[in-house]
C-alpha cells in the first residue's frame, strides 16, 4: 500500500501558472514540484521550531 495521498489543491489561477512554469525550469512536474516545495517548508518549519508532532494513522 502506497503512502501518498491523491488531494486536490486549491490555488489561483495566477499563481498556478508560475508555479507550473517554475516546474518546467526544473525539468519536473507540476505535482513533483509542489510536494518539493511543501517538503522544504516543513523542514525548515521543524529546523526552526521543532519536530512537528507525527500525524494519526488514517484507518
Amino acid at each position: 500500500m502506497s503512502d501518498i495521498v491523491a488531494t486536490q489543491l486549491r490555488i489561483d489561477n495566477r499563481l498556478f501558472a508560475k508555479a507550473k512554469i517554475l516546474a518546467a525550469v526544473y525539468d519536473e512536474s507540476f505535482n513533483a514540484f509542489a510536494s518539493r516545495i511543501i517538503q522544504s517548508e516543513v523542514e525548515r518549519y521543524e529546523n526552526e521550531h521543532g519536530a512537528l508532532p507525527e500525524p494519526l494513522k488514517s484507518r
